[in-house]
């Protein structure tokens, strides 16, 4: 059995092991209302709501009390998530080049600006501003990410911030500091950079940081491309293949010794060097 709500003019069904007791879905004026059956509903399946934030009742066993997703504190930072998320949309359209949807969402923004209390601005105006307000009496990050749904607003969420010439620039300079800073550390390690006695132990060796920035470029790459794979597999009826995890390690060791090699440049620590070493 399901449970119905409208959300933004919008009636969906959600799980009713998620609806039982989990404030992923709660009336809030204006977004969301509990409604009777709908003949033409849109459908939330259990993983999406569990991926989204959303909970689904779990029996407890006999003679135990169910302990909910609110009382584990599942939901303490919905609040702080959904925030980021709107903040992410904002991001994304100020990088975007529709203009004019741009000047409207300034426009609505502006308009926030009376409800802030100016005796301390970093705090909505409220009746009582000693008073926390309850989480319950906030939309849930599920329930904002449902609404963004049904309006058909796309929010890359693995954006962080976003890229332009002069973030990559400034990124770029600050990774360079990082690495000439780790100058002393890295000539400790210097025996296992120019003679490692493994792959491991070259890998180790490395800056942390260049590893992992490289490790996790080419890991979205190889991902990307597993992903088309894995489609076209399944459509031919063939098991998925499985990321080849030297895929990702050598270019990423590749690079770094390129950049270490340019940094210092005294050290005998380019890739090919020492990968012909270890044959």
């Amino acid at each position: 059995m399901l449970h119905t709500w409208e959300v933004c003019g919008c009636a969906i069904q959600a799980p009713c092991r998620g609806s039982f007791k989990c404030p992923a879905l709660t009336e809030y004026n204006g977004l969301s209302k509990k409604i009777a059956e709908n003949n033409d509903p849109r459908f939330i399946c259990t993983n999406c709501f569990e991926e989204h934030r959303g909970h689904l009742q779990i029996q407890p066993g006999i003679n135990r009390a169910p302990v909910w997703c609110f009382e584990k504190g599942l939901h303490d930072d919905d609040t702080k998530l959904a925030l980021k998320f709107f903040g992410k949309w904002i991001d994304q359209t100020a990088e975007s080049e529709n203009e004019a949807a741009k000047i409207n969402l300034l426009k609505e923004l502006v308009k926030l600006l009376n409800n802030i209390n100016m005796n301390n601005t970093n705090i909505l105006d409220t009746q009582d501003t000693n008073t926390v307000p309850s989480t319950a009496s906030v939309p849930s990050l599920f329930l904002v990410k449902t609404a963004f749904a049904i309006k058909k607003i796309k929010v890359n969420e693995e954006q962080i911030l976003p890229l332009n010439t002069t973030t990559c620039e400034t990124f770029g300079r600050m990774l360079a500091n990082s690495v000439l800073q780790e100058r002393a550390v890295l000539k400790k390690r210097l025996q296992s950079l120019e003679e490692p006695g493994s792959l491991e132990e070259y890998y180790n060796a490395m800056p942390s940081l260049l590893i992992s920035f490289f490790t996790g470029l080419i890991s979205a790459i190889e991902e990307k491309k597993m992903q088309v794979l894995a489609r076209k597999r399944k459509e031919r009826n063939m098991p998925p293949s499985h990321l080849n995890k030297k895929k990702i390690i050598l270019p990423s060791l590749f690079f770094v010794s390129v950049i270490l090699t340019t940094a210092f440049r005294n050290w005998k620590i380019w890739f090919t060097h020492v990968l012909s070493s270890l044959c």
